[in-house]
């Protein structure tokens, strides 16, 4: 009879342990989707894409791309550095005179 009462103790001991592991790993992949959830970051390159395929103006371009490079910052502990507004890389396109075709 005490075997059995150890066994059922282990085993007993054993499920609450998984149940709790499995809690865990729950609620640590639930916190990661929700930090994501919403907020959808793109890249420089995604940025460059869109604007490139006329998706974005300069103006939204360059929001986008200065607030993906401070989050970049701040990820990585940076946050003293924040990048201020700057001109397009495709500025020069708006100075130059319309096409006559």
């Amino acid at each position: 009879m005490p075997n059995i009462f150890i066994a059922l103790t282990l085993l007993v001991a054993m499920a609450a342990a998984v149940i709790t592991l499995g809690f865990v790993i729950s609620r640590t992949v639930r916190k990661r989707i929700d930090n994501l959830g919403g907020n959808e970051t793109f890249t420089l390159s995604d940025l460059r894409y869109l604007h490139n395929q006329g998706q974005l103006t300069d103006a939204e371009f360059d929001r986008a791309k200065v607030a993906t490079i401070n989050r970049q910052h701040a990820a990585m502990g940076r946050e003293d550095l924040p990048l201020q507004g700057r001109p397009s890389t495709n500025a020069h396109k708006a100075d130059a005179p319309p096409d006559n075709d």
